[in-house]
């Protein structure tokens, strides 16, 4: 389901993938470039991921939330995949 937050369209939508779930990341929504989720750790995930080259914004005014870039091609959708194992 969609809606407008800021103007811009937001989306409840699924997580890149399986894995996602198995490195115990809540899905809070996004748009076709980008997924919003919430983990406990998610500095720790924000230094792993950027490091492994996926583009990842954390937020200060919510430290459990970090903003992924949705890869492009099928070998950065690898990447990300390997990244959150």
């Amino acid at each position: 389901m969609a809606r407008s937050v800021g103007g811009a369209l937001f989306c409840r939508c699924p997580g890149p993938g399986p894995a996602h779930g198995r490195a115990g990341f809540d899905a809070l929504g996004g748009t076709r470039l980008f997924r919003l989720y919430r983990h406990d750790e998610a500095a720790a995930w924000f230094e792993r991921l950027g490091k492994a080259g996926i583009l990842v914004r954390p937020f200060d005014y919510q430290p459990d939330w970090l903003r992924l870039g949705l890869p492009g091609d099928k070998a950065s959708w690898a990447r990300l995949e390997e990244a959150l194992r």
